[in-house]
């Protein structure tokens, strides 16, 4: 095997393990109602929480960001390399709760983007 088919691989495999274990992250992170009287209430609690996610906002440090270009390779829904500036720039602001969104986030080796 290559050099760089070795490295493609490798990247390929770290990025799919990050993914699962944000995945199952997410999936055991879900609240367990208290008590039967609050189960009524985590319907509208998860409504809340989807609110809170679409009222985000996507924001590149343009200080902070070194202009890899990783975010717009994971993300190309939300994120576009700009060349004449040499960094990447938000192109959308919808689907906030994504998962690519999310990985494109903590893939950020300069921790550059947030969610405001």
């Amino acid at each position: 095997m290559s050099k760089k088919n070795y490295f493609t691989f490798i990247s390929l495999l770290f990025f799919n393990v990050l993914l699962l274990s944000a995945c199952s992250s997410s999936q055991n992170s879900q609240a367990v109602p208290a008590s039967p009287t609050d189960s009524n209430d985590s319907d509208s609690d998860q409504g809340n929480v989807s609110q809170e996610m679409a009222d985000k906002t996507i924001v590149i440090n343009a200080n902070r960001c070194s202009g890899c270009g990783r975010c717009a390779q994971i993300d190309s829904e939300h994120f576009s390399f700009d060349r004449s500036v040499r960094k990447g720039v938000v192109i959308a602001q919808g689907n906030t709760g994504s998962s690519n969104l999310q990985m494109a986030i903590a893939m950020c080796r300069d921790r550059a983007i947030s969610l405001d």
